[in-house]
């Protein structure tokens, strides 16, 4: 539970699934958001990966993309290459230093990332470039993600290319689960759709159920 409204819940996903999660009250959803940031600590519960206990700010397994993700998760005091390679840093702590990897990292995602972003100040990255950035760094660590209204702020180019990245983590086995108040673009992609009411209620409907 959370905050004043006490909002009661649990729901599990499954490797390679898309869970759409609709939270019907505003407060709510700010309240969850701040829960999975690690702005602030749940009342009660526990998170499970893999059958074992864990957290999700700071673990390297669960990725957090958040909403208006080129304003939030781009860090700007860090070349192209660091902030691509941010996440690794847990399984490769040499990352920083380990030339020969960068240049394989470079080589493997160039194709698909473009050469000249590399030698560009991230804050001059197109908007697209900044979505690529942030959605290759959770492809190549290859985690679970938690999605906070991805499709926030993105026009229909942008959509179209965020929900392309989605599909990637889903045929890859990366599990998405999909919070919003908006549901028009995540349905088109979710397996499941979880519905939490203003006061407590619960309503899950499967894929073939969608109207």
């Amino acid at each position: 539970g959370y905050g004043e409204m006490q909002l009661q819940f649990s729901f599990d996903v499954h490797k390679g699934e898309c869970l759409a999660v609709q939270i019907m009250d505003a407060r709510g959803m700010e309240e969850l958001r701040k829960i999975l940031t690690g702005d602030i600590l749940p009342e009660s519960g526990e998170l499970l990966l893999n059958g074992k206990q864990t957290e999700i700010p700071g673990n390297c397994r669960i990725a957090v993309i958040q909403e208006r993700t080129t304003k939030t998760m781009i860090f700007p005091e860090l070349d192209y290459m660091n902030n691509l390679c941010i996440c690794l840093t847990e399984k490769v702590p040499s990352i920083w230093h380990n030339k020969r990897l960068q240049k394989s990292i470079r080589n493997e995602y160039s194709p698909i990332l473009g050469t000249d972003v590399f030698e560009m100040p991230v804050e001059e990255l197109s908007e697209k470039q900044k979505y690529q950035l942030v959605y290759t760094r959770v492809f190549l660590r290859n985690r679970r993600s938690v999605c906070i209204q991805p499709f926030c702020g993105a026009d229909l180019a942008h959509r179209m290319f965020i929900w392309s990245m989605l599909e990637k983590f889903l045929d890859k086995g990366i599990s998405v689960v999909i919070l919003s108040l908006n549901l028009s673009d995540s349905l088109a992609m979710a397996d499941r759709l979880l519905i939490l009411g203003e006061n407590g209620e619960k309503r899950e409907i499967a894929r073939e159920n969608f109207q």
